[in-house]
């Protein structure tokens, strides 16, 4: 049996309101993003900011 899984259940999951302070979240497509500053629009996407690491050689942990 499947069920539907939507973005506010991983939220409630992953217990984002109690530790994130805002600062991170999930995206419409399920990838956890990060906000330098809580509120605004401007997020950067962790899943792409690895790619793009990986894409330059570099492998995680990276320290930035």
């Amino acid at each position: 049996m499947s069920t539907q899984w939507d973005i506010a259940q991983s939220r409630t999951l992953y217990n984002l309101e109690h530790w994130s302070e805002g600062y991170f979240d999930i995206n419409p497509n399920g990838e956890v993003t990060v906000s330098p500053i809580p509120g605004q629009a401007a997020t950067i996407n962790l899943h792409e900011l690895a790619q793009s690491f990986a894409a330059h050689g570099l492998s995680l942990p990276v320290l930035v």
